[in-house]
Formats: C-alpha cells, sequence, structure tokens
C-alpha cells in the first residue's frame, strides 16, 4: 500500500513538472513593435496612467527594464540596424541616417538610385529614386527566416512604417518593406521589393489614403483633468520647434513638397500604421491561411512629435496614451485572426531622446546646455584660416560629426591634412561642454576598454561612412544645429535606455529583470523563439528570463 502511494506520488510531481516545464508554443505570429524615439523614461511617466495595450503587455509580459544600445550614437536607421541584425554598426555599416562620403557626396541610409530600386507612385508609375537596403552590410533576421521558410514551414516576412529607412533597416535584402509617402499620402514600396505596386497597397490607398480634403482632429484620449496630464511641463512651448497641435485640425500643407508628412506628428500616424499592418496579416492568411507572419513594425509618430515638443509636452504624453489605445485595438484584431498563444509581441525602440535643454534649465536644472554648431564651426575656421590659411575648412555637422570640405581636404598633403585635423581636434576638445573627440581612424585603429565611451563610437564607426571628427558632449549638453526642440545622439543613459518587453499568453507573467541587457540581443531572442538561425554576424546570446526553463535543463 506504501507502494502504490509511492508510485502516486511520484506520478502526481511528474506529472506537475512537466505541466510547469511544458514547452511554450512557437509563435506562429511574431511581432516587433519599434517605437521611433520610444525612450524608457518616456513609457515609464506614462504607463502608470495606460488601461489597454501598452498597460496589458507590460502587466503581463517580460520586462528588460535596463535595456539600452552599446554603442555611441543611436539613430533611427542604426537603432532599427542593430535591432534586425544583432550587430554593431562598424559591422553592418549604417552609422547615422545619411552620411557624407570621402568625395563630399551625401547619402542616405536607405538611398538606391538604381532603376531597380526605384520607388512606386500611388498611380503605380515610379519616382526617379530609389530606395534599398543596398548599404546595409548584414544579414537580418528577416532574411535569415526567409531563407529558413519551406513550403511545410513558410513566413511571410514584411516590415511597415512611416519611415522608408526604419521599414528598410527592418526588412533586409530577403523580405518586403512599406512605407509612408508624404507627397502622395499613401503606403508606398519599392521596386527592390516588388516587381509592381502589389494590389493589397492599391486597395489600401483607397481605404486609407490622404487627400489635399483630408483633416485629422488631435484630441485627448483621457479627460484633461486626468493626473496622467498634471505635469508642470507639459505646456511649455516656449522651446518647441513648432507650435502645438494638440487639440487643433490638423490639414495638409499644400504648399510644401510632402505635404501630408504633418499628419504623421500626430497619433494619426501610428493609427495608419496599425492599419497597414493588420491589412497586410490579413491579405496573408487568405492567401496561405497555415501561413507564418514576421512581421516588425516600426511606429515613427513619436520620433517625429518628439523632436519638435520633447519628452515631457502634451503631445509626447498624449501620443503614447493614444498608442495605447490603438494598441489594443490591433492586438483584438490579431486574435480574431490567430490564437493569442500563437501571437508574440515584443515592445522596443530604436534610441532615447534628451528632454530640451532649456525647459531642464527652467526646472533649475543647471548642467543643461545647448550649444549651437554654427558657432564652434565659425570658430574652428577662423583658427584653421589663421594657422593654415585655408578658407571655411569646416564645411557642415550632423551630430555627433564634423565634416571638412571634401574637396579642400582631398587636394591637401597627408601631412598638411594630419596638421589641420590636429588643429581642429584639439580645438574641440578646449571648448567647455565637449568631453572628447576623436578621428575615426584614430578610434578604429586603438584599442579601448568595453566599458570606456571611446570603445562605443569605435563600434559607431564604418570606413567611408563617418565624419572627420567625432565629439563626445558631456551630460546633458546638446551640440546641434538647431535652435530649439531636441534631439538624440550621445551614449548617455537617457539616448540609449529603451523599453524591451516581451508579450506571448500563457509564456511569461509579468517577469521584471533589472539587469543591463544588450539589445543586440534581440534578433538572436527571436530566433531561439521562432525556431531559425539567428541573423550570421548577430550577437548569439539569449535575453535572461526569456526561454523556457525547459530548455535550460
Amino acid at each position: 500500500m506504501q507502494r502504490k502511494n509511492i508510485s502516486l506520488f511520484i506520478l502526481i510531481i511528474s506529472f506537475g513538472a512537466n505541466f510547469l516545464f511544458a514547452r511554450q508554443k512557437k509563435p506562429r505570429l511574431v511581432i516587433p513593435i519599434v517605437i521611433d524615439q520610444g525612450s524608457r523614461v518616456l513609457l515609464d511617466k506614462t504607463l502608470p496612467f495606460t488601461s489597454q495595450g501598452l498597460y496589458r503587455i507590460s502587466k503581463s509580459g517580460l520586462s528588460h527594464d535596463q535595456a539600452y544600445f552599446p554603442h555611441a550614437c543611436p539613430n533611427t536607421s542604426a537603432g532599427h540596424a542593430g535591432l534586425s541584425t544583432g550587430v554593431y554598426p562598424d559591422t553592418h555599416g549604417i552609422i547615422d541616417n545619411k552620411y557624407i562620403d570621402e568625395k563630399g557626396l551625401d547619402h542616405k541610409s536607405d538611398e538606391d538610385n538604381s532603376e531597380e530600386s526605384f520607388v512606386f507612385k500611388k498611380d503605380g508609375s515610379l519616382y526617379e529614386h530609389g530606395c534599398s537596403s543596398i548599404r546595409l552590410k548584414s544579414d537580418t533576421l528577416l532574411d535569415q527566416v526567409m531563407l529558413e521558410s519551406e513550403p511545410t514551414d513558410r513566413w511571410s516576412c514584411a516590415a511597415i512604417s512611416i519611415k522608408s529607412r526604419a521599414a528598410v533597416m527592418l526588412a533586409g535584402h530577403q523580405g518586403e518593406a512599406f512605407w509612408f509617402d508624404g507627397s502622395t499620402g499613401s503606403l508606398t514600396t519599392s521596386k527592390a521589393y516588388a516587381s509592381k505596386m502589389p494590389a493589397w497597397v492599391d486597395q489600401f490607398n483607397d481605404q486609407y489614403g490622404l487627400s489635399k480634403n483630408s483633416s485629422y482632429v488631435w484630441k485627448p484620449f483621457l479627460s484633461l483633468e486626468s493626473d496622467a496630464y498634471k505635469k508642470w511641463e507639459i505646456n511649455n512651448y516656449d522651446y518647441s520647434a513648432m507650435k502645438r497641435l494638440f487639440k487643433k485640425n490638423i490639414k495638409p500643407q499644400m504648399e510644401k513638397d510632402k505635404p501630408f508628412d504633418i499628419f504623421t506628428k500626430t497619433p494619426w500616424g501610428d493609427e495608419w500604421t496599425f492599419r497597414a499592418a493588420i491589412t497586410y496579416v490579413k491579405k496573408t492568411l487568405k492567401e496561405d491561411p497555415d501561413a507564418n507572419i514576421l512581421l516588425w513594425i516600426s511606429l515613427s509618430s513619436v520620433d517625429h512629435a518628439g523632436h519638435i515638443y520633447g519628452p515631457s509636452s502634451m503631445e509626447l504624453v498624449d501620443m503614447i496614451y493614444h498608442l495605447d489605445g490603438t494598441l489594443l485595438q490591433f492586438m483584438d484584431q490579431i486574435y480574431d485572426l490567430v490564437p493569442e498563444d500563437e501571437v508574440l509581441f515584443v515592445i522596443t525602440a530604436d534610441h532615447g531622446v534628451f528632454e530640451i535643454p532649456e525647459v531642464l534649465q527652467d526646472k533649475g536644472f543647471s548642467l543643461p546646455k545647448r550649444i549651437m554648431s554654427k558657432d564652434i564651426m565659425k570658430s574652428m575656421n577662423s583658427l584653421i584660416k589663421k594657422m593654415h590659411n585655408l578658407e571655411n575648412f569646416i564645411s557642415s555637422f550632423d551630430a555627433p560629426q564634423f565634416y571638412f570640405d571634401a574637396d579642400m581636404y582631398n587636394r591637401l598633403s597627408e601631412k598638411k591634412q594630419e596638421a589641420v585635423t590636429e588643429t581642429a581636434v584639439n580645438y574641440l576638445k578646449k571648448v567647455p561642454g565637449i568631453r572628447n573627440a576623436w578621428t575615426p581612424k584614430e578610434l578604429q585603429e586603438k584599442n579601448f576598454s568595453e566599458s570606456s565611451y571611446a570603445y562605443r563610437f569605435k563600434r559607431q564607426t564604418y570606413p567611408g561612412r563617418n565624419g572627420h571628427i567625432m565629439v563626445l558632449v558631456d551630460p546633458y549638453i546638446m551640440l546641434t544645429n538647431y535652435p530649439t526642440g531636441t534631439s538624440h545622439a550621445t551614449p548617455y543613459w537617457y539616448d540609449i535606455n529603451v523599453p524591451l518587453i516581451w508579450y506571448q499568453k500563457g509564456r511569461w507573467q509579468g517577469e521584471k529583470i533589472s539587469e543591463p541587457v544588450s539589445t543586440l540581443r534581440v534578433a538572436a531572442t527571436l530566433a531561439h523563439l521562432m525556431e531559425t538561425k539567428a541573423p550570421s554576424a548577430a550577437d548569439k546570446h539569449i535575453l535572461p528570463g526569456v526561454i523556457e526553463k525547459k530548455d535550460q535543463m
């Protein structure tokens, strides 16, 4: 009798262990969502007042509260490329949204003006400019999924965003990329991804495309009497780059080249992106009800408004509340198509953001300061004129890089180049608010401690794509071309710390992990959950807490 009881006990324990460590379903639909400029600070400020999509995911998912980009100055292109490839800019090649090459020619990160990559107009004809991932020098998660896709386990893969560079960096070389055309107010792609405009895109544009008669009223998502809006700086527009859009009726600015871009600075942009995403999922499942889907969604509206108004503004705070509601609607639409336990959502961002310096000054913080790049360039050029007889040698600045006049620089002897560069670097190191300055060559040739800022700058260099001098400012210093608004171009926590939350029904139960983790591990972690290969050069370390206990045994 006692032996029977022991056997029964072992059976119960065994069943319980199998239940506890049962393998979670491989997700059939994987949707990583990148909130452009969605800093951890902004999310922490607003999450307590959410009650819908963001609330659901953050409460029931797994959150890495100290996720960060480990290189010097994450931006839209480099951030999205890092998430999709799992490698640093010195490997994937995308150091910024644009760069000036050694001949002085400007290049956008997603620019490809070959005829095979021309962008489609709304009517199906082509612009004479192109867009592709030709400048991305590493494969992405989406590339690997497409390469591994089999007839018995087929994946459809795409990336959708307001911004072409965001969609392209996520899509990589094998998938599809779709983005917003600010000239026509419509969804588009390029010949790099489709031989002709897809029929579903035409149908989407017929239903959701903008026209000169379109309008959008930005209404507060919550009651203005709510504590969600009771922050003194929320109505401080003294240092914004535009007049307020909140509670305004938004209409196309037909006098501009891209009259519909104004809409992307409002919650409309995120709503439109989610509409495009659900349309893609529906058409894919209609074509193949058994298809698996990897769909990257990049939400650009926070970034478009954030540069103008800053992270503490009414626009940014209310944008997150609108996103909270729109995300829940999107999730419910997805769950009508695919069982909830077969869907994996990931919430993250491509970079953080610096508060508007003058707003912090008004709060009594003495460190923040805006330094105008034109003033630094004027002083440097005066010094170089005096010492080397070269006129207007410093040609431009794009944080955190100064560029020399390429023609002038290339005509100098190597010895003269070194002498002028040394003059400029030494000057910058003495400017109050600038902590250090390096040439890309110096960064590439020297070894630095991985904990140093110099190492982070080193990892954001790529031959032929950096400025002649890269600068590190002190914390809370903004070296910028703009007299108002804000940006992100430093290795400090406010610019690199981003949310990272994983949600699949039944897999996690609101766990939080506080150890610092690199966002470059997202690609390999997603690959593990999808049971596919990670990008070839990616950091292969799986993020802590994500994998099932059974897999660790």
